[in-house]
């Protein structure tokens, strides 16, 4: 088995892709938007009548049960740009995993065995 110097050298080496920097300002939201057709239920509006509109909703999931957000007009480029950041911000994590454990391949070792060695205790869930 090769030493972790072999690693830290190995994992340099690498042509890595450049991770976008992601401020504390940013906003970084789970789900997706969803245009759907609706009846508001005012009594002024169209859809009294029976004309139905758009409305957008922000829907995600969370312990298996989905929520539901009604979005403003005003508000929904700010939420379609929240949920395509974390989206990419979540691709980079999966591909830099992903190379992360080829590195450890190269070494001989397996994530799970790099864990332990770092006095993580994989059982226990740390």
């Amino acid at each position: 088995m090769r030493g972790a110097n072999f690693l830290i050298g190995y994992v340099g080496s690498l042509p890595l892709k450049k991770i976008t920097a992601y401020s504390a300002t940013k906003m970084l939201l789970n789900g997706h938007v969803q245009k759907r057709i609706v009846s508001c239920g005012k009594s002024n509006c169209r859809c009294a009548r029976g004309e139905k509109h758009w409305a957008y909703y922000h829907c995600w999931s969370k312990d298996g049960r989905r929520y539901q957000n009604y979005i403003r007009r005003g508000m929904l480029n700010q939420y379609i740009e929240a949920c395509a950041a974390n989206r990419e911000l979540r691709a980079q994590l999966r591909r830099g995993l992903i190379q992360y454990k080829r590195a450890l391949a190269v070494t001989g070792l397996s994530y799970p065995e790099v864990l332990v060695a770092r006095g993580r205790n994989i059982a226990k869930g740390d």
